[in-house]
Parts: structure tokens; C-alpha cells; sequence
């Protein structure tokens, strides 16, 4: 069984992994749209090499050996880019992942996997919202973004699949979801519709998802940044499901 759930920031929000630990029937897989957040300290290196992660990332890692089940995030925008882009990449579900222990791994941008017979497309990445307040190489980094580069890789992966996967996982979304929330969304709800707007104006990862979107057949599409726990349908049947403190069981035969 594989559950899908939201940002883990690393552990800040990681209250859902006990609860999902403790559920009767705990899962062999949690999925993690992004934010995963546990490579986030510099590195010691040695002629540009990685000799070893941080003390505090390892030591973060290795606490999460005690949950029952692998937790595989796609990448986010609270991630050390400077670190990540230089750890070794491995085959593994079909594409390329990073794995930081036994039961913990990334996956890599623009690949479709296959776990526990379910394909699954992820391109992971965002801009942070509060970058203005953060020191770049610090605090963030230019990487976080989706590139051009990555929905290429994405549509030559599909197009092994016949452009057609059972879910797709990310960390934002596309663009016309956002806009569609906007039109809908109370205005009262005042934090939730700025990070809307901030995306929709500044982030050309919503962008590049669109554009993706449109070339792709998939029944439901997984997403969190936003910090919020919503269903969305499109037109189309689709479903779009933006996750941060819920958590949802993967499951075609039963949508949820």
C-alpha cells in the first residue's frame, strides 16, 4: 500500500508520519510532495567532492529508520540545492532517485516510476514564496525552480508510457489549477489567496507544469507547497490534490 501526504519540512510537519505510523494497517511506501527538507546544511568537501553529508542531516535521516515503511519525496523548494546536485543518482523504479538511507529516498526530476504496479510522473520543485527574506545559497537556492530542461526530460520519459501515468506527483502545480482556486476561493482567506497570486505572477514552475499538463493523460495529480489540504476536479475528470497535513491511499480502484 502507498500513502501520498504533504510537506515534511523536515521535522517540523512531521507529525503525520506517527499518525501514519500508527494507523492499523501502516503502508510499504509514503510519499512526500516535496519539501522533505533533510539535506539542508552545508557539506564537508574536499576538492569540490562530497565527503559527507552534515552531521545534522544524517542524524535526521537515521531517525526516520524507525518508521515502518520508505518515504520517497519529490523535490521541493526547501531543499539544499548546492548538496542535492552533487549526490550520486541511481537507477531504481524506472528512473533516477537519490537515495539517502534504506528507507529514504529522493526522486529525481522528470522521470515516471513504477511503485507497487503504479506508474507515477514527478517533477518536483517551486519558488519559495518568502524568498525576499532569504539568502540565496543560504536559505535558498536558483535550483528550486522547474527549468525547461526538466518538463524536456519529462515528455521524453511519457513518451516510453504513451504520455499517459496513473498519478503525477509535484510539489506545485500547474498554473490553470491555481487560477481556477483563485476565481472559487473566499476572500477571507487571505494567506492562502497571496500564495495563489505569487505563484500565478512570479513562479515559472506553474508555467512549465501547464504546459506539461496539457500533453499528458493522468487520473489524479498530487501537490503540496501551498500548506493547505484541498480537492480539486477539472473539467476533464482529473483530480488534483493539494496535501500538506492529510494524507491520501493510493488506490485506483477506490478514488478517494
Amino acid at each position: 500500500m502507498i500513502i501520498v501526504t504533504g510537506d515534511l519540512h523536515r521535522d517540523y510537519d512531521i507529525k503525520k508520519l506517527d499518525e501514519i505510523a500508527g494507523i492499523s494497517n501502516p503502508p510499504s511506501i509514503v510519499l512526500i510532495a516535496g519539501d522533505f527538507g533533510g539535506i539542508w546544511n552545508q557539506i564537508s568537501k574536499e576538492d569540490d567532492r562530497i565527503i559527507m553529508l552534515h552531521q545534522k542531516d544524517l542524524d535526521f535521516i537515521d531517525s526516520l529508520s524507525k518508521y515502518p515503511f520508505k518515504i520517497i519525496s519529490c523535490l521541493g523548494n526547501h531543499e539544499n540545492y548546492d548538496v542535492i546536485n552533487q549526490l550520486p543518482r541511481v537507477n531504481a523504479y524506472g528512473g533516477k532517485i537519490i537515495r539517502l538511507s534504506d528507507n529514504v529516498e529522493l526522486l529525481d526530476r522528470g522521470y515516471v516510476y513504477e511503485l507497487e504496479g503504479y506508474t507515477f510522473l514527478s517533477v518536483g520543485g517551486a519558488m519559495s514564496m518568502d524568498r525576499r527574506y532569504r539568502i540565496e545559497h543560504k536559505s535558498y537556492w536558483a535550483e528550486e525552480t522547474i527549468t525547461e530542461a526538466d518538463i524536456i526530460k519529462a515528455i521524453s520519459s511519457l513518451k516510453k508510457v504513451n504520455n499517459k501515468v496513473d498519478f503525477v506527483l509535484t510539489h506545485t502545480c500547474p498554473s490553470s489549477v491555481l487560477e481556477k482556486e483563485l476565481s472559487l476561493s473566499k476572500k477571507e482567506n487571505h494567506d492562502y489567496i497571496s500564495k495563489i497570486k505569487f505563484a500565478l505572477e512570479n513562479d515559472p514552475s506553474v508555467k512549465l507544469l501547464e504546459s506539461l499538463k496539457q500533453k499528458i493523460s493522468f487520473s489524479e495529480w498530487y501537490f503540496g507547497h501551498f500548506h493547505v489540504d484541498r480537492d480539486f476536479v477539472s473539467e476533464y475528470g482529473a483530480k488534483y490534490c493539494c496535501l500538506f497535513n492529510s494524507w491520501k491511499t493510493i488506490n485506483l480502484n477506490n478514488p478517494q
